[in-house]
């Protein structure tokens, strides 16, 4: 695997907050830690892989927490009065 990897991305469509809100549940995770910057005038989360340990099984988890968090967060969205 590359010794480094960074990737932005953000929920589409759902706005600074909720994007900031993502950022916030994925950190207290415990288990993935990332951080904003926007691009373009666009929030933006920021994962980067830096270590020659990194094997795909970490990527995989860090994924799945992030995805666990997406789709926690669009739940919450979608049942607003």
């Amino acid at each position: 695997m590359a010794s480094h990897l960074e990737k932005m991305f953000g929920m589409q469509g759902m706005g600074k907050a909720a994007n900031a809100a993502l950022l916030e549940a994925i950190n207290a995770s415990g288990r993935v830690f990332m951080i904003n910057t926007e691009v373009g005038g666009k929030y933006m989360l920021r994962f980067a892989l830096g270590s020659t340990f990194v094997q795909q099984h970490h990527v995989e988890a860090a994924w799945g927490v992030i995805q666990s968090k997406v789709e926690a967060i669009q739940a919450e969205q979608t049942n607003l009065p």
